[in-house]
């Protein structure tokens, strides 16, 4: 079973794409990725 943070960093890996055309097409050189791990989330799906 995957750890939160595996989980977390291939969801990140999974939208990287988007987050790169956002770079080129806006002047933001950084995003900042906030992650919650809250109780009444688990378990859900998408």
């Amino acid at each position: 079973m995957k750890s939160n943070k595996e989980i977390a960093l291939d969801a990140i890996e999974l939208v990287k794409p988007a987050i790169e055309k956002l770079f080129e097409r806006t002047n933001r050189k950084e995003l900042h990725i906030v992650v919650m791990d809250h109780p009444s989330t688990l378990g859900r799906q998408l």
